[in-house]
């Protein structure tokens, strides 16, 4: 992520977060697809603050803007909570940041927990931080799949 942004943006962190957010908005208003996944990727190596500064108000606005882009566009659309990178990078958190959540919970938006799992062991892995970093941001309910489809369940 640092020589990308290095060699394409300068350097600068904030620039490439534009892109990156206005780029994948638009990818999902124009596919419709039925979930936004992995919505703030960039920031998944940069738990400790050292690439980029996730408190910037430029940041968080770059990424509720692209939030609300997709949900005007995409309403039913669900955002994946992905504890991938708990598992695999020891991340404390999964993604989107709470900032996001709380953004994406006070929109009404439908969310979905995945592990993103590429191993058996990380199928369910970090559920419960996932369960309660949602609740915490005023999410009431996750989807689930089952065979009817998307289903509602309380949390």
């Amino acid at each position: 992520l640092r020589q990308c942004c290095n060699a394409e943006f300068g350097g600068d962190f904030l620039c490439l977060a534009a892109w990156y957010y206005h780029d994948y908005a638009a990818f999902l208003c124009e596919q419709k697809p039925q979930i936004a996944a992995h919505f703030d990727l960039i920031e998944k190596f940069n738990e400790t603050g050292e690439l980029f500064n996730t408190d910037d108000p430029r940041y968080q606005l770059l990424a509720k803007d692209a939030a609300d882009r997709v949900l005007d566009a995409c309403p039913d659309i669900l955002f994946e909570v992905n504890t991938g990178a708990m598992f695999r990078c020891k991340k404390q958190f999964p993604y989107p940041m709470p900032f996001l959540l709380q953004h994406l919970a006070d929109r009404g938006a439908k969310i979905i927990i995945t592990s993103d799992a590429h191993c058996p062991e990380a199928l369910s892995f970090g559920f419960e931080t996932a369960l309660d970093v949602c609740r915490k941001a005023g999410f009431h309910q996750v989807y689930e799949l089952r065979k009817s489809g998307f289903v509602p369940v309380q949390i």
